[in-house]
């Protein structure tokens, strides 16, 4: 009982936990809460994921190449206007294969980026595991992806395609990279892209 306690005194929201779960409005407050996120989703200049065929192979070469010019900015939507997949994942899926890497190489998320992408939680993150298992699975498969590098808010820079060549979640090799950013919060794997194909563009400052 007093660890229950203890926990409800560290964190107060802990006691409200389930009240509201045999209330009869609790619907109506749940649909207000996703039309609220929708509404933000509006004013940033996002929209929810949207069904899209994955483009494959060549294909998905073209279609950057025609659409994504080297060192431009995009924003989610309009990357997902082309490629589909969510506005937020830092790994966009469509039909279970991944379409693009959408990176934040600052010192708090992936200060080695593009090449090395940090990812997870210290809590399950089964969406996050898969797409970074998926990813890794296509890099093994020679299937190359498109990268974009934020560069303020929803500004994204097309840096050309990559390839996924590693993945570990070993936590010898996760606890070292995580001495080396001290300032990224806990993660639980690492992978390892490198940029192939004809175009390379030079990485910024």
């Amino acid at each position: 009982m007093k660890s229950t306690e203890s926990a409800n005194e560290a964190n107060p929201w802990l006691a409200m936990a389930g009240s509201l779960k045999d209330s009869p409005l609790f619907d109506e407050w749940k649909a207000a809460v996703e039309e609220y996120r929708r509404q933000c989703d509006v004013r940033d200049g996002v929209e929810l994921d949207r069904p899209y065929p994955k483009p494959e192979g060549r294909m998905l070469a073209a279609i950057c190449e025609a659409d994504f010019q080297l060192n431009e900015m995009y924003t989610r939507h309009e990357i997902n206007e082309v490629l589909g997949g969510s506005v937020r994942s830092f790994l966009p899926t469509v039909n279970g294969e991944v379409v693009c890497g959408c990176f934040d190489p600052s010192d708090k998320m992936n200060p080695h980026a593009p090449e090395e992408i940090l990812f997870g939680e210290p809590y399950p993150t089964p969406v996050i595991d898969k797409a970074a298992t998926t990813v890794f699975e296509m890099g093994q498969r020679g299937e190359d992806i498109p990268v974009f590098l934020k560069r303020g808010s929803n500004q994204w820079e097309y840096i050309g395609r990559y390839l996924c060549i590693g993945l570990t979640r070993d936590a010898r090799v996760v606890r070292r990279k995580s001495e080396e950013s001290p300032d990224r919060r806990p993660f639980v794997g690492i992978l390892r892209f490198e940029r192939v194909g004809s175009h390379l563009s030079p990485l910024r400052g």
